[in-house]
């Protein structure tokens, strides 16, 4: 009997304690934890915003003549290089003619092999008069403007009709857009563009659509495209070279009164290819809203939708991958 009683006050210490071990637990589960995310954000804002299309290309110049040997002969003097200036008519070379060099190269000859005092001073004598001669036909620009390349140099002998200077008219200088053949609909005859040349990264030029070529280039499936620059100081015509690649951006259309927020603010769904922004009350509790993306200019892009409103709050960091009803704080 003793040993039964014994028994049976274990076990009620033991359900005593369970009992205190199961009312712990739900004291725990009935606590609410607050939690806070700390985001940085802006308002939407009106803004100016364009539609750009971008194009590589490369610069032409329309008004180019290359200038070749008149004759077969040696150049004994060349006043270009690359890059240099000339007008109609300057001399830019001097062409020695083959009879004039046979001429040099005979006196040469006999004052070489010339034994006797009287022998070699006559082969000098028309050593001399055959060097004075030489004079040489001069080679001229036939247009101004800047030398373009250069493929002959001092001392190179010629054939007659080879190449050697071209030279551009650097006003003329235009540039060539290659667009891809699907989106040649979007392109029409004086639409402004922006054209940026690696040899004046700090410029911008502004260009117009001059002409669309019939023409397709097979390789590349697309159409040429002429610009011609607007408003050129003299500074930057006389930097213009011929075959500098680059790019050209067309201006499709300008918004003026754009709602844009920073780029950083907008979130895109790779599953759905949509887009939202988190926005937030007075309640710091965060929400999203879906908007359509429109175009976007340095670091601001335009959105849209029935929800979006001027001087709305908007969450530019921190909202990503954040759940809905989220009870935000600001960082300053």
């Amino acid at each position: 009997m003793r040993t039964k009683n014994k028994a049976l006050s274990v076990l009620v210490l033991l359900a005593i304690a369970a009992g205190a071990g199961c009312k712990k637990t739900v004291a725990t589960t009935d606590q609410t934890i607050t939690a806070t995310v700390p985001v940085r954000a802006t308002q939407v804002k009106p803004g100016y915003v364009e539609d750009l299309f971008n194009v590589t290309g490369r610069t032409r110049a329309i008004h180019n003549e290359k200038i070749y040997a008149p004759i077969a002969g040696r150049i004994i003097e060349m006043t270009v290089v690359e890059g240099t200036a000339v007008a109609k008519g300057d001399v830019i070379a001097r062409v020695e003619t083959k009879e004039s060099i046979a001429a040099v190269e005979g006196a040469r000859v006999l004052a070489a092999q010339a034994s006797g005092e009287s022998e070699k001073a006559t082969a000098e004598r028309m050593l001399k008069d055959a060097e004075q001669s030489v004079t040489g036909v001069a080679v001229r620009a036939s247009i101004g403007g800047r030398i373009d390349t250069k493929s002959a140099n001092l001392g190179e002998y010629l054939a007659e009709g080879q190449e050697m200077v071209s030279i551009i008219d650097p006003s003329s200088t235009a540039f060539i857009a290659n667009v891809p053949l699907g989106d040649l609909g979007k392109i029409r005859i004086g639409m402004t563009a922006r054209v940026v040349l690696p040899g004046l990264s700090d410029q911008i030029l502004a260009a117009r659509v001059f002409a669309i070529k019939s023409r397709v280039v097979a390789e590349s499936q697309s159409a040429e495209v002429i610009l011609t620059f607007d408003h050129l100081t003299p500074q930057i015509v006389n930097s213009l070279r011929a075959d500098v690649n680059g790019t050209a951006s067309f201006v499709l259309s300008s918004h003026s009164s754009a709602l844009v927020v920073p780029k950083s603010a907008l979130l895109r769904n790779d599953e759905t290819n949509t887009y939202t922004i988190m926005t937030f009350g007075p309640d710091s509790i965060s929400h999203p809203i879906d908007v359509e993306r429109g175009p976007s200019h340095d670091s601001s892009i335009e959105i849209s939708g029935p929800n979006v409103e001027d001087g709305m709050n908007v969450i530019t960091e921190g909202g990503y991958a954040m759940p809905d009803s989220t009870r935000i704080t600001l960082l300053h």
